[in-house]
């Protein structure tokens, strides 16, 4: 146990430090850790063994992720304009009509709907028969993937990486709630959807009961309290144990933690240090586990799977297609403007 530990902890130190020292820039982070965890563990080299330990550390990695990714959205894109400015000042701050809330939205909704008639295809082709499973899977975004790339080349405080963000953050949180719904009813039991709400419900209730948290806590903390660390993980905990209560799954409940930390507009010091909790150990266990876990050789072993594996990754790229052809238009040398404009 303590020698795979040792391990992987060894990996997620080393593997940023050799990207650096070979210039290996395409390739980001978190993809490299997913290589590295399938050279140690069952498909490659088999030297890591995924016990208890290691997987709990990973579990709280998928969780600080998304309760992080909850925590980047800029949630000065939801505001409406401010009328009082004058129309011309409002119109040269900006020049575009495109808003990254509006934008991600189209993309995605087209996405969806890209996902659902690709889905149609499979079950009259008879590839598969699960329409709704498919439609799920064909538009999901791995927001996990997206973060560490947008905070790796500094472009979540432009409006090109809030866009993105936005995007990925529609294309995790709408198939998560499919996915619940599916289950649910796949089950027989519809009553999760009604406890579903109380996530939302108990995230409202946290926003207003903390609300001015962040703003008083000063004088009660001290160096070795950090109250605002403790809070965030109080409000992680509440969720994401309530999310699992109820049938959700837990990142849900992460996500909609760090959207609550997110809106008690925590200091910057405050989300330094969370950002330091995740991304400095616990994130890279996740993604090191991730390749650990992949049996490649089980995996393609059957006639069924390696026809369904290129097919399915088809079919999740050209679901995409539409929001590809529509960032691309706007975040052209010719719109600038808008890819490149600074937020906050």
């Amino acid at each position: 146990m303590n020698f795979s530990l040792v391990i992987v902890t060894f990996a997620a130190f080393l593997t940023p430090m050799l990207l650096a020292r070979f210039h290996i820039s395409f390739i980001p982070t978190t993809v490299a850790e997913i290589f590295v965890g399938i050279l140690l563990g069952k498909s490659g080299f088999n030297i890591v063994e995924n016990n208890a330990v290691l997987s709990t550390i990973s579990t709280l990695g998928v969780v600080l992720l998304l309760f992080l990714s909850g925590m980047e959205i800029d949630f000065s894109l939801f505001k409406k304009p401010d009328t009082s400015t004058p129309l011309a000042a409002r119109q040269a701050e900006n020049t575009s009509k495109e808003t990254p809330l509006k934008v991600a939205s189209l993309a995605y909704g087209l996405t969806v709907v890209g996902s659902v008639l690709l889905a149609v295809l499979f079950c009259v082709s008879g590839f598969f028969s699960d329409v709704q499973l498919a439609s799920i899977l064909f538009s999901t975004v791995a927001l996990g993937i997206v973060i560490p790339v947008l905070k790796e080349n500094e472009l979540l405080g432009r409006t090109y990486g809030q866009t993105l963000l936005l995007f990925a953050v529609l294309g995790e949180v709408v198939p998560l709630l499919g996915l619940t719904i599916y289950s649910s009813l796949k089950s027989g039991n519809s009553s999760t959807l009604w406890f579903t709400s109380l996530i939302f419900l108990v995230a409202v209730l946290l926003l207003l009961r903390f609300r001015n948290f962040f703003t008083v806590f000063k004088k009660y903390t001290k160096s070795t309290t950090q109250l605002d660390v403790r809070l965030a993980f109080v409000v992680i905990i509440t969720l994401v144990v309530l999310a699992e209560t109820v049938g959700a799954e837990n990142v849900l409940g992460a996500f909609l933690a760090g959207i609550v930390i997110k809106l008690l507009e925590p200091e910057k010091e405050t989300e330094e240090k969370l950002d330091a909790i995740g991304y400095g150990y616990f994130i890279p266990f996740f993604f090191i586990l991730t390749g650990v876990k992949l049996d490649l050789v089980a995996m393609f072993s059957s006639a069924e799977t390696l026809v369904l594996i290129p097919l399915f990754l088809i079919a999740f790229l050209l679901a995409k297609l539409p929001a590809y052809f529509i960032f691309r238009r706007l975040f052209t040398t010719s719109n600038s403007s808008f890819a490149h404009k600074k937020i906050g």
